[in-house]
């Protein structure tokens, strides 16, 4: 399994995620923000991948679809909210990109509400 070098990119304020975003499996930060952040996933694909890690205590990170349910084991909704510092969370579509499912990745380092 080949694995592509991630590009970190922080935000301070709220992002509309792109297709280009999904398609180069970007990790999403908080870094420098004072306040909430919500990133809006864009219609789900075949192929998208997005990595977010909350690394400022100036604010939670909110992640919302624009329609399909985000999938976390037996839970489904529409956002996650990330509240601890720390960990990292990976979303991706499933194969037929028809779903958002939300990989387990440092779980205990992350509060989230689904």
């Amino acid at each position: 399994m080949t694995h592509t070098p991630k590009i970190i990119q922080a935000k301070t304020q709220d992002y509309l995620l792109t297709q280009l975003d999904g398609m180069t499996h970007k990790v999403f930060t908080n870094n420098g923000a004072r306040s909430d952040i919500t990133f809006t996933l864009p219609p789900a694909a075949i192929g998208y991948r997005f990595s977010f890690r909350k690394v400022s205590n100036g604010g939670n990170i909110y992640i919302n679809s624009s329609g399909h349910k985000i999938v976390a084991g037996a839970r489904q909704g529409h956002s996650i909210l990330l509240k601890a510092s720390g960990g990292v969370t990976n979303i991706r579509t499933d194969p037929s990109g028809s779903q958002w499912i939300k990989d387990n990745a440092d779980d205990g380092l992350i509060q989230e509400t689904i």
